[in-house]
């Protein structure tokens, strides 16, 4: 099937970006190819012979190379002549001033077009020229800042005359200063104020340095107690269930009490044991002194004194006595009830009394009526020690989980009562 060739256009000449001792020249080639129907040879790769012949469309080839380009779509091709796999002759030695040349291009193997070169080949005379090869460019070598200047018979170089009224270029020149939010250009360019951004007040443990935030509370979360925190010293366990093991460095037995023990030392350890104080009304008599009782060996005397179920011993200025254990009395207080000994909330819904806070874009929303308002924009920012940023979030990035925290409203359990630092 004989190709035809739709010729489309001849770009001008182009020089590749090579060294200068290596420079390629040639000039670009696009066509459109079709078969001997006229349809387009769509996304087809071909085999392109591009011969240059002097003087006639038959005549003595001067240079001949071949190309494999692709189609696309319609058929289009672009291939650079002088740049292709050169079978004879050597493209940068053509002599184009001494034409006519015919450009013979062949399409997997069949002639498609032998046409004159026109003007656009020619065009590399000009990259081979010298300006002393014009008759009228005088050949003298130029220095920096010349022009080419006419004399009258000749091109010559020569200085620029012309008068720059203003020659310094550093009055030219402007500069942008920043003070406050006054932003000004130099060489009367004018000032303008910058918007101011949002302002934001510092709260408890967090630190505002220009457009810093920095938490100063909490910036080492490696030495809080939290949740899986050990005890140690007298008592054992995880916070905030502790055991009491020891008291005064002491050990504490774990042997679970009977109704009426107390705790004593037996020599090795404080364990549970009978309480020699009778409990049945009679006397005891009982010849010792309390050692490290505060009283410096204050006399135990129960001779005549019958300890009834629940008293215990009080010093009573001379010496340790049976004695009635003094009940806690207590009073409600605001919105709070009393019920014998349990206390109840008078209103005990929280969730009348919460409101929840919600961003849309700039617009901040309160629930349950409390109305919206529309932020302005905010300064940027920039995270500090135990802070991170991300979008308009801010992190602490210290302690970040404040549910294993020990407050002092916490409350103790296991053998602890109370709430922390005073269990």
């Amino acid at each position: 099937m004989k190709p035809i060739l739709h010729f489309l256009f001849v770009l001008c000449l182009s020089l590749s970006a090579l060294p200068l001792a290596a420079q390629q020249q040639g000039f670009a080639y696009q066509a459109v190819a079709r078969d001997q129907n006229g349809a387009v040879l769509a996304n087809q790769s071909l085999t392109v012979k591009m011969v240059v012949r002097a003087n006639t469309a038959n005549g003595l080839v001067v240079f001949e190379e071949n190309h494999s380009p692709a189609t696309n779509d319609y058929g289009l091709f672009t291939l650079s002549i002088g740049n292709g796999a050169v079978v004879t002759g050597t493209f940068e030695t053509i002599n184009w001033v001494s034409g006519p040349y015919f450009l013979d291009v062949q399409i997997n193997g069949v002639s498609a077009s032998n046409e004159e070169l026109q003007a656009v080949p020619f065009a590399k005379v000009a990259t081979d020229m010298r300006l002393d090869d014009l008759q009228d460019v005088e050949a003298a070598f130029p220095v920096n800042h010349f022009v080419l200047k006419y004399n009258g018979a000749v091109w010559v170089p020569a200085s620029d005359s012309v008068n720059d009224a203003d020659a310094d270029p550093g009055n030219e020149l402007q500069s942008l200063t920043l003070s406050g939010t006054s932003l000004t250009l130099s060489q009367g360019g004018g000032t303008v104020n910058l918007p101011t951004g949002t302002t934001y007040t510092a709260g408890t443990g967090i630190g505002i340095a220009g457009n810093t935030i920095s938490n100063t509370g909490d910036t080492n979360p490696s030495d809080d107690i939290t949740t899986s925190t050990a005890a140690g010293g007298d008592v054992s366990g995880q916070f905030p269930t502790l055991t009491v093991v020891k008291i005064q460095n002491q050990p504490v037995s774990n042997v679970a009490p009977a109704v009426n023990q107390v705790l004593k030392w037996n020599g090795s350890s404080w364990a549970p044991a009978t309480d020699l104080v009778s409990s049945g009304g009679g006397a005891v008599n009982v010849s010792a002194r309390l050692a490290g009782d505060g009283s410096a060996g204050s006399p135990l005397d129960l001779a005549g004194q019958g300890a009834t179920n629940g008293q215990v011993l009080k010093f009573n200025g001379t010496s340790w006595a049976p004695a009635g254990d003094v009940n806690t009395t207590y009073s409600a207080g605001a919105g709070l009830t009393l019920t014998g000994t349990t206390f109840s909330a008078i209103d005990p819904s929280a969730t009348n009394e919460i409101q929840a806070l919600t961003l849309s874009g700039n617009t901040l929303s309160l629930s349950n009526g409390g109305g919206s308002v529309a932020l302005p924009a905010g300064t940027t920012y920039t995270a500090g020690t135990g802070i991170s940023l991300a979008g308009n979030v801010v992190t602490n990035t210290g302690d970040t989980n404040p549910s294993d925290d020990i407050t002092t409203s916490t409350a103790a359990g296991g053998d602890l009562t109370g709430t922390y630092p005073n269990p």
